[in-house]
């Protein structure tokens, strides 16, 4: 589902993937993540990947292919991801070359305001940070991304916030988050 807008929503957004389609809108390059996220829940292995993926492309064209720059939101699952289509102009004359890139990016922090959670563990504001985007549901790598830093240092600000919370694993920080939210179960 495919929401055409500006995508000025103030929220926050990860990595996601790139397409790179020629003159007549064929596929000339489509990176990983792209391809997971347009062929969700198929895979690239799928008999019906290429279909499918063409399919997912044809739908989030611009209303007009002029245009230097369009923008709206997917639904792939349950995550969400805005994209980014751009004209591509004086590509030095390559044989074929893109004339149109696509930028998906992951919809992050969307409902999570860990405030409330860094307030009573008492977090650093690096460890609320890193508790925010675990939240959301990034891996230690995407966390690495967001913040600038090395994928061992998340690790360690993760295991100082599982520790003020009293937990041994991810999954805990999120149980004790939504116990914090919506309470304890009666």
């Amino acid at each position: 589902m495919a929401v055409p807008g500006q995508g000025n929503t103030g929220l926050e957004w990860s990595r996601g993937g790139l397409v790179l389609l020629d003159s007549t809108l064929n596929p000339v390059y489509v990176g990983g993540d792209a391809l997971r996220i347009l062929l969700y829940p198929d895979s690239a292995s799928s008999p019906s990947a290429a279909a499918r993926l063409k399919e997912r492309l044809a739908a989030l064209r611009p209303p007009d292919e002029s245009l230097r720059y369009w923008c709206g939101e997917l639904l792939s699952g349950r995550r969400r991801y805005r994209w980014h289509w751009m004209r591509l102009d004086d590509w030095n004359q390559a044989a074929n070359p893109p004339a149109f890139a696509m930028l998906f990016e992951r919809r992050v922090g969307e409902a999570l305001a860990p405030a409330r959670l860094a307030a009573l563990y008492k977090l650093a504001p690096r460890e609320q940070e890193a508790a925010k985007y675990l939240l959301a549901g990034l891996d230690t790598d995407e966390i690495a991304s967001q913040l600038g830093i090395t994928q061992n240092s998340v690790k360690a600000v993760l295991a100082r916030v599982m520790r003020k919370m009293g937990v041994t694993t991810r999954s805990g920080i999120l149980g004790k988050y939504v116990g914090t939210v919506i309470g304890p179960a009666d």
